[in-house]
């Protein structure tokens, strides 16, 4: 009995046990139901903002894409519930595109855009809430949950269509270098933009566009991006890149690609070597002209509701709105035409220019990435993500006109820094000074006035202050590329004696300037630097004395010559006669020719004349000439040495004759 009871203990534990587990595996199927629901509603949700947050272009080609599917499915599956008959799936996707799309005869982008807009609607369709939904709805989802639209077919289709279409572009003749590596223009091409897109009659827009194409080729942005920049995303860093002071300005900005931790991006351009192709320098003309021409009010530092929300480049009415994309598509498009620029993209084609030239300058394809930033790379750990600008030196010295491997940056522009006197007859100097104090904190402030400052300001005052300096050294340059820009009226500091000797030290500087390795060497030992301009001095002023004396040697021979040619030219050597002369006395010697010696005596015809063979011959020809038929009606050197038996008595330079009898045996 005792076993018995014992073993019905142990059964019935067993039991309990398995009720138990029974019980627990309910709650845990529960569980994880409600789970997977929460799951499936926060997906959707994470889905829906993922698509809001496109730009207003991709966002309005996506709706009108899927309102399409959604009204075909409609009418084709008509006996079925709404949600069940736009439900995505491969087979409808192949049908809608032989139905309703291919009718259109659009290229493989076209079709490439309907499967991406139906794929995104599979991935959100799969993970809404079932609540309010139709059984049919509940039996889609979870039969194509992991089947994409995107199936074999769909791709064997596709495939086909990118066949026909190349074929298509071969038989029409289509320019083959549209899309391409080779759709961009080149560095002299870009050049020749900058006048064309400026024009004869600036405006702000056109500034303002002229900005946007030179920033764009430094920093990658997009021209979105570059349109929805705030004034308060700016701000500025020394890199230390050469002899000049290099700062390049920073672009803060949540409306470009956002890292993973959600920090905003951040890219940076440097000032360009040429002044009309630096980007600072634009955004400084269009800043100027909006606060100095058209009366735009200077920003109020002190009540952030009135500065955070302006626009770096502003729209024609109100400064708080981005610049217009009809507006910079324009002035690019018309610049390019005048330009014979055959670029299919126009507000995008400063990225690709800005990649492929640091990729022909040596930049390695991180540095490009990390610039552009493309794909996410490896090497873009936390620390990059999290601590770090976004700078890669190299890739930022290439696009400035620089050396990528070596910190050679030096601007002569740069090195002339305006006096403060002369920064003083600038408006905009004066106020960002008193906004700089207001935001500096100080020993002794209390806690309502530290609350007060903020360091966004700060940073965009500072940027200003040194837009004021850019300003006053690029417009030297501008003033020839735009004589006639209404800002150079509107300013009074160029119209100062400070800024015309300001200028004409910056335009010496531009011709005169010293040698930037020179300078690096006297920054690091000036004794050894000092040492070498002496040496430089001592030998410049040795060869400037050689120069000198080898000048006079050679003006003195050149002289020499020329006396000697007038007397050849003045008394030719008579011709020689036909019959046996007489003889004569040998204290006479006759004249004979340019070359006879002036102490003989014409009286005395009976010693043989002295020829002196000319040295003018440059050719075969000429000496050919004397020789044979002589010169100016003179004898013949052949007949002399006929005549007096040898050159011993006829001529005065046996070592000359002997080099030219050489010549003319051979």
């Amino acid at each position: 009995s005792n076993l018995y009871n014992l073993y019905h203990l142990f059964k019935m534990a067993k039991k309990r046990q398995a009720r138990n587990r029974t019980t627990s595996s309910s709650k845990r199927a529960q569980t994880t139901s409600a789970y997977e629901e929460r799951h499936n509603v926060l997906q959707f949700e994470v889905l829906q903002s993922l698509h809001r947050a496109p730009e207003h272009n991709t966002s309005k080609q996506y709706n009108r894409r899927v309102e399409e599917f959604d009204n075909w499915a409609i009418a084709k599956f008509s006996d079925d519930p709404k949600d069940v008959a736009t439900f995505p799936t491969p087979g409808k996707l192949l049908d809608f595109l032989v139905e309703r799309v291919a009718p259109k005869d659009t290229g493989v982008s076209d079709y490439n855009a309907y499967v991406s807009a139906v794929t995104e609607l599979w991935l959100m369709r799969k993970s809404m809430p079932k609540d309010g939904m139709s059984e049919g709805f509940a039996a889609m989802q979870k039969k194509y949950c992991s089947t994409k639209p995107r199936d074999e077919a769909i791709k064997a289709l596709l495939q086909k269509l990118q066949e026909r279409t190349s074929q298509r572009r071969l038989d029409s003749k289509e320019d083959r270098g549209r899309g391409t590596v080779d759709d961009t223009y080149t560095v002299e091409q870009k050049k020749s933009v900058i006048p064309k897109l400026v024009g004869d009659k600036s405006s702000l827009m056109k500034i303002q566009s002229l900005s946007i194409f030179n920033s764009s080729s430094g920093n990658f942005l997009r021209c979105a991006s570059s349109r929805a920049q705030n004034m308060s995303g700016l701000s500025k860093v020394d890199l230390n890149e050469g002899v000049s002071q290099s700062w390049a300005l920073v672009f803060h900005s949540d409306a470009d690609k956002i890292t993973v931790n959600g920090h905003k991006s951040s890219t940076a351009i440097m000032r360009h070597k040429d002044p009309t192709q630096c980007g600072i320098g634009s955004i400084t003309l269009a800043l100027m002209y909006r606060w100095n021409v058209l009366g735009e009010k200077f920003p109020n530092f002190g009540v952030p509701d009135e500065w955070l929300t302006i626009k770096l480049l502003r729209s024609q009415a109100d400064n708080t709105k981005p610049m217009a994309y009809p507006t910079v598509y324009t002035h690019i498009k018309a610049a390019f035409l005048g330009s014979g620029i055959l670029c299919r993209n126009k507000t995008h084609s400063m990225r690709g220019h800005a990649a492929q030239k640091a990729d022909l300058e040596g930049c390695s394809e991180h540095h490009i990435g990390r610039a552009g930033k493309w794909a996410p790379l490896p090497q873009q750990t936390a620390m990059v993500k999290s601590y770090l600008y976004n700078l890669p030196r190299p890739v930022l010295r290439a696009l400035a006109g620089f050396d990528p491997h070596r910190a050679t940056y030096w601007l002569p522009r740069a090195d002339i820094e305006p006096s403060e006197e002369l920064l003083q007859l600038i408006p905009q100097y004066r106020l960002a000074q008193e906004w700089l104090q207001f935001h500096t904190p100080s020993e002794g402030d209390t806690q309502e006035r530290r609350a007060q400052m903020r360091m966004d300001a700060n940073a965009t005052i500072q940027v200003i202050i040194w837009f004021c300096k850019v300003l006053l050294q690029d417009a030297v340059f501008w003033m020839e590329l735009l004589p006639n820009f209404e800002l150079w009226d509107r300013m009074d500091v160029f119209k100062s004696d400070l800024f015309s000797a300001y200028a004409a030290a910056q335009k010496t500087a531009a011709v005169e300037s010293q040698d930037p390795d020179l300078r690096s060497l006297e920054r690091v030992v000036p004794e050894i630097t000092s040492t070498l301009k002496n040496t430089y001095g001592s030998i410049r002023t040795k060869l400037t004395g050689l120069n000198s004396e080898l000048s006079h040697q050679i003006t003195t021979a050149v002289t020499t010559l020329e006396t000697k040619l007038d007397l050849l030219l003045a008394n030719p050597i008579p011709a020689a006669p036909t019959h046996p002369a007489p003889a004569t006395s040998p204290s006479a010697q006759q004249s004979l020719g340019a070359g006879a010696r002036p102490d003989a005596s014409p009286s005395d015809t009976r010693a043989a004349p002295v020829y002196t063979l000319s040295r003018g011959h440059t050719t075969v020809h000429d000496l050919w000439g004397e020789w044979t038929l002589g010169l100016n009606g003179g004898p013949a050197v052949r007949d002399l040495l006929r005549q007096y038996g040898g050159p011993s008595s006829c001529l005065d330079d046996q070592r000359f004759y002997r080099k030219r009898n050489t010549i003319i045996k051979a």
